[in-house]
């Protein structure tokens, strides 16, 4: 791992932990189906980083970090919610 990637890494993780913060004070403001679309976008992403990986692109690391990070974002709204999110 470059020190480039590391020091990226752990400024993303603690800005993701900042947000996750703010997302879960903020978060019973939010309609309970707005989920979907920040859960969408996480699974694109996870689908993406898979297939840079089996095609062995070295943008993957970085892409791998970006997808942990908003999958931390949204498992704390998702915990300070109540509801069921894909109830019509």
């Amino acid at each position: 791992m470059s020190p480039t990637l590391l020091i990226f890494s752990i400024c993303l993780y603690l800005m993701s932990l900042v947000a996750s913060l703010l997302i879960g004070m903020v978060s019973k403001r939010f309609s309970p189906t707005a989920i979907r679309i920040p859960i969408l976008i996480h699974f694109t992403l996870l689908i993406i980083t898979f297939l840079l990986y089996s095609l062995d692109v070295q943008l993957h690391h970085s892409l791998m970090l970006v997808t942990f990070c908003s999958g931390l974002l949204i498992s704390v709204w998702s915990l300070r919610k109540k509801g069921t999110f894909f109830a019509n």
